[in-house]
Order: C-alpha cells, then sequence, then structure tokens
C-alpha cells in the first residue's frame, strides 16, 4: 500500500512521459501484490460457509468502486482540479493503511507435527483422532486423485483449473466489451458523454447482488449456475450484434440486453471467485493436515494472472473485430467464448461439499 502510495504521488507529480510510465507501472505492480494478498488473507481468514458470502461483497464493493470512481474523479478534476483528486486518492490509500495496521489476524490452528515435550508414542493417537472426522471413503480419495493436471511441475485440481480458465474468459469477454460498448453507441446512436456513462452503469451495477450470489454458490455449488449464466450471455451477445439501428425500440431493446449480459458477467465472476476460494480453501486445510505450507497466495496470483490475460485479450479482439470486421462479428465472437465455456463447466465442480471443509 505505501509502495501504491508513492506510485500514486508519482503519477500526479512527474512532469516527464518516461516519469508517468513508471508510476503506473508501479500502481499496477503494488495493485496485484494488495489484491493477492488480500484474497488470500480473507480466504484464510473466513470459515468455509461465509467464504461465498465474504466474495460476493468483494464483487460488489469492485463494482462499486468501478462505477463511482470515474464519476467522483471526473467532477473533482472537472470542477476542482488536478490536485484535489490526488488529495482524494491519498486520503482513500491512507484509510486503508490504517484499517491494515489494526487488522488482528485469527491464530492459526496448531501444528500436526511433534511439539516439544510431547511424547512421540502418544502422537500417532492423537493424530489419528484428529484425521477421523475428516476421513473419506476410498474410492473418493481416488477420485480426487485421478482428476489432477500438471502445470509446470504443480498437480492442480481439474476443478481449480477450471476457474483459471473461466477466468480467462470472463475477462476476456467483459473487457473486450468494456473497451468497444461505449466506442459503438457514441458512433451508432450519437450519445453523450453521460449517456454512454450510463450504459456502463446498467452493465457493472448487477455486481451488487455479489453478496447473495455468493450464498446461493456456497451452498448450491458454482457448476449449474454458471453453465446457465454462459448460455444466457451466449444468446445475448448474439441478439446485441443484431441492434445496430438508432431508433427508440432498438435502444431500448440495447440497454436491457446489455443490462442482462452485465448480469450474468457479474454472475459468473462471483460465482467462480467463490469455487476458487473453496478450492484453494481446500488446498490450504490438507497442506496443513500433512504438515505442509498451507499458503494460498500461490494459488491467488496465479488467479490474478488469468483475470490479466482477460484484461489483455479482450481490448486486443474488441480492436481487431469492431475496427476489422464488424459489431456483429465481435459480438459472435464473444458468444462463441461463452457457448464453449458453458460447455467445460458443465463437466467440472461435480462434487460440492462445503461441509468437508
Amino acid at each position: 500500500m505505501i509502495l501504491m502510495l508513492a506510485s500514486s504521488l508519482l503519477f500526479f507529480l512527474g512532469e516527464h512521459i518516461a516519469i508517468t510510465i513508471t508510476a503506473r507501472a508501479l500502481q499496477g505492480l503494488s495493485a496485484s501484490f494488495v489484491w493477492v494478498s488480500g484474497l488470500a488473507f480473507l480466504t484464510s481468514q473466513t470459515k468455509p460457509d461465509y467464504i461465498g458470502t465474504a466474495m460476493g461483497y468483494v464483487s460488489a464493493a469492485m463494482g462499486a468502486g468501478e462505477l463511482i470512481g470515474p464519476i467522483i474523479g471526473g467532477a473533482m478534476y472537472e470542477y476542482i482540479g488536478h490536485f484535489a483528486v490526488l488529495g482524494l486518492v491519498c486520503g482513500i490509500l491512507g484509510v486503508d493503511i490504517l484499517l491494515r495496521i489494526v487488522l488482528v489476524e485469527k491464530p492459526s490452528e496448531p501444528h500436526r507435527g511433534n511439539t516439544p515435550g510431547q511424547d512421540n508414542e502418544e502422537q500417532p493417537l492423537l493424530d489419528g483422532e484428529r484425521e477421523e472426522p475428516i476421513s473419506r471413503p476410498a474410492d473418493t480419495q481416488d477420485t480426487t486423485k485421478t482428476r489432477c493436471i500438471t502445470i509446470f511441475g504443480r498437480h492442480l485440481e481439474s476443478d481449480l483449473c477450471a476457474s483459471f480458465y473461466a477466468a480467462i474468459i470472463i475477462g476476456t469477454i467483459r473487457y473486450a466489451f468494456e473497451s468497444a460498448l461505449v466506442v459503438f453507441v457514441s458512433q451508432h446512436f450519437s450519445w453523450s458523454t453521460s449517456a454512454s456513462g450510463g450504459i456502463m452503469f446498467a452493465f457493472c451495477s448487477p455486481a451488487i447482488f455479489g453478496p447473495l450470489i455468493g450464498h446461493y454458490t456456497t451452498k448450491h455449488g458454482p457448476r449449474w449456475t454458471s453453465v446457465a449464466a454462459f448460455i444466457i450471455a451466449a444468446i445475448s451477445l448474439v441478439a446485441l450484434g443484431f441492434l445496430t439501428h438508432a431508433d427508440k425500440t432498438t435502444k431500448i431493446l440495447f440497454v436491457t440486453v446489455v443490462t442482462t449480459i452485465g448480469i450474468c458477467l457479474s454472475l459468473l465472476s462471483t460465482v467462480q471467485s467463490v469455487a476458487f476460494s473453496m478450492a484453494t480453501k481446500r488446498r490450504e486445510v490438507k497442506a496443513k493436515q500433512e504438515g505442509r505450507d498451507g499458503s494460498s497466495g500461490v494459488a491467488f496470483g496465479g488467479f490474478s494472472m488469468a483475470w490479466t490475460v482477460g484484461m489483455f485479450i479482450g481490448p486486443l479482439a474488441a480492436e481487431v473485430f469492431v475496427d476489422h470486421v464488424s459489431w456483429l462479428g465481435f459480438c459472435i465472437f464473444l458468444a462463441s467464448l461463452s457457448a464453449v465455456s458453458s460447455v467445460v463447466m458443465s463437466f467440472t465442480w461435480r462434487e460440492w461439499d462445503v461441509s468437508a471443509e
């Protein structure tokens, strides 16, 4: 957070383009650290029954930030000036740093290994008592072992890899859509800047339902919710490709379909975040049972990287399809990604038992 604060000051006060670029790079680097460590901490400190609700609040907070930040920042920059925005940013980061300082971490569970003064003859009995409540049938363990994928020498569960894949697809669709949407409505509907901002509000506002979605996912699992959301998003994207006329009815339908797509993407973002958090929690618990390091930071680093890949591919796809193909071709491309993903998601997360964690 201190690095983020320093890079923000560098960005606002720097007068050379090289300083500005360096500041933005440092902002991105520090934001990645804050994001990954925050999710890892949240998962490690939250009981499995409440992870869904917690991740839902995270999604809602992100959506609120995406909506409120540009509105407040733009108004302050226009009417008060450059340094007013700097003051607001520094104030928010300062409050964040103070909250992190006073944050109390839940004490970790005792290690399973031998402790000083503990009799080695009693340890096997104690270990047996600890392991008995979480024992599973042999066939379940074999099933779990067979559903692993080795990537860069690390054994990852197939469900975990599925959430990686889903994050890339969701990020690609979301950021491609965000890149092209405002430009499209400005060119084809001759909408003003405020009206274009309104369409983004319709696209991002469904994120406020994140806590409800997270709670539902914790109880019922992410499988069929993800399948349904991807299918509805695919159908909506195809329909959106044909809504190019500038009449009033088409504009109303356009906003309605965009809102539907926003609901689907917000739903998918929260559902897959919950699914990934549960898988990471499961790996963390298993590692602690085996006496290994149970840190989930590496896993969330990979999840953040998956989102970053989507952020990189999405705008590039928007540039290629909207400028060199057509709006319909762009929408069909995103719809095909969504349709294929619905099939992939139907084969994942067949087992979902939060009580087992």
